[in-house]
């Protein structure tokens, strides 16, 4: 694969190195010097990160420069964006002294160019959900770099994204991915409340997580065979259980939500059986199944909730899936107690 990622790069210098005043083959030099970084930093062997690190900001160079030459391009300026978004990325996930610091910069600078696009093409839907994905990414960095003053920020961040979100949704009543979008950053507000903890914090984040609840809903029974609808309205749904579980009386109502959620991964999984992904959401269903029923005092539902993770592991690893290690560890505990009692 490198190889080929490789030679694709040089064929595209040669062709800017015949066409120097071609943007399109700056463009695709730029695009390849991406794919390699991609690669590289997927494949994480020595030395892996600093050559990544150099094709991104190759491809950063070659941007900049096409954007130079091109102020009134509209693909030009999200080129870059999107090349200080890649190295935002890649700086935030290496973690070495001073890449926190320099990710930072490239998300902001990411920003700043997304922001004038949209000021530039007030009617572009595209310009105003990329502006809202730079947003989003600003909250979900500062949120888990967790310095003084972050948690604010972050704040600040994830509910500007949210404005954008509602502003396109109105303008997209129609739109299934704009309703959606909505959906998903109100339950990212919600959890970053949840986290945090303050006084006043949990009614809201309940407040947020309920209106996404009520979105999923209606995505889902508007498009009753989408796999992604059924996908989100039972993340919606554990979230909810987890917002209300520990309240004074919300045992009962938690564990209702996660049954329901138990049964839109039990129906997904029976679509697609070959899957390990929906294979194991289904037995995390069941086993935070099992947890509600516990708080609940429903101890009969808990074996049954746990015999069903046990099921569905077994079938997993029958089949020769791909099984995550902790619940290749319940999976042992699972047998082991079942073991314990077919003795006694």
């Amino acid at each position: 694969a490198l190889g080929y990622f490789e030679r694709s790069l040089e064929v595209a210098e040669r062709l800017q190195a015949a066409t120097r005043e071609s943007a399109r083959a700056a463009r695709d030099v730029s695009l390849s010097l991406n794919q390699l970084g991609d690669f590289l930093s997927r494949r994480g062997r020595a030395g892996d990160a600093e050559k990544a690190l150099g094709y991104f900001e190759r491809s950063l160079e070659v941007a900049e420069r096409l954007q130079a030459a091109n102020r009134e391009s509209a693909q030009a300026a999200r080129d870059v964006s999107v090349s200080l978004e890649r190295l935002g990325d890649f700086l935030s996930r290496r973690g070495r002294s001073g890449d926190a610091e320099k990710a930072l910069g490239y998300f902001e600078r990411s920003l700043e160019v997304r922001e004038h696009l949209q000021a530039a093409n007030r009617e572009s839907a595209q310009a105003a959900r990329d502006v809202s994905v730079s947003l989003n990414q600003l909250g979900d960095f500062l949120s888990l770099r967790g310095r003084p003053g972050d948690a604010e920020k972050a704040l600040g961040y994830l509910e500007r994204c949210h404005d954008v979100l509602q502003r396109l949704q109105a303008a997209n009543p129609e739109s299934a991915e704009a309703a959606r979008d909505v959906s998903v950053s109100l339950n990212k507000l919600g959890d970053f409340l949840s986290r945090r903890g303050r006084a006043g914090d949990a009614e809201k984040a309940l407040g947020y997580l309920e209106r996404s609840l009520e979105i999923a809903e209606g995505l889902h029974a508007a498009n009753p065979e989408s796999a992604e609808a059924a996908r989100d309205l039972m993340v919606s749904l554990e979230r909810m259980a987890g917002a209300i579980g520990g309240r004074v009386g919300g045992a009962e109502k938690a564990l209702k939500h996660q049954l329901r959620a138990v049964e839109l991964a039990r129906r997904l999984h029976q679509s697609n059986p070959k899957s390990a992904y929906f294979a194991d959401t289904l037995v995390r269903a069941f086993y935070f199944a099992a947890q509600r029923a516990n708080s609940a005092g429903q101890q009969q539902l808990v074996g049954k909730c746990l015999g069903g993770c046990h099921q569905v592991l077994h079938q997993m690893v029958a089949a020769g899936m791909q099984v995550e290690p902790d619940m290749m560890q319940l999976y042992r505990r699972l047998c082991e107690a079942g073991s314990g009692r077919s003795k006694a």
